[in-house]
């Protein structure tokens, strides 16, 4: 979002920006693909790489990859809304394996620090100023891809 906004106002001076609600008038919407409406165009701007993001002092984030069986019963946090983690439980439930929800949030912001504090584990998009933040580790989930189709 951040290297978005940067673009614009270098190409738009004098950009003016208000937040406004889903259903309020705008000019642009940042959006999931689910959540375009039917007179908008939707264009991508970004593809997020998602992985399990562990806090470090956890003895299975020293696993190189982690197994579905990995995931049973694990304490986790839930963010939503989020694509993917709809769809790793969706795969899971197929599985009968099920997370230990440990909180409900819908930033990342709140799940990044509730993992760093070893409240759970969370899947995350590989957002490099979490990585450089190196007090969680990312680790991919075996026969799981994310990305759409």
């Amino acid at each position: 979002m951040s290297q978005l906004l940067t673009k614009l106002n270098d190409k738009i001076e004098n950009l003016e920006i208000t937040l406004v609600d889903p259903h309020e008038t705008c000019d642009a919407r940042v959006v999931l693909a689910q959540s375009v409406n039917t007179k908008a165009v939707f264009m991508p701007i970004f593809k997020d790489y998602y992985e399990l993001a562990l806090p470090k002092q956890w003895d299975i984030s020293q696993k190189n990859i982690i197994s579905s069986m990995d995931l049973d019963k694990l304490p986790f946090i839930n963010r939503n809304p989020c694509d993917a983690l709809d769809k790793l439980k969706l795969q899971l439930d197929m599985l009968d394996i099920q997370f230990q929800t440990r909180a409900n949030i819908r930033t990342i912001e709140y799940a990044w620090q509730l993992v760093s504090a070893a409240v759970g584990a969370a899947l995350f998009a590989k957002w490099q100023e979490i990585i450089d933040a190196d007090v969680i580790t990312f680790k991919p989930i075996q026969d799981i891809n994310f990305l759409k189709k």
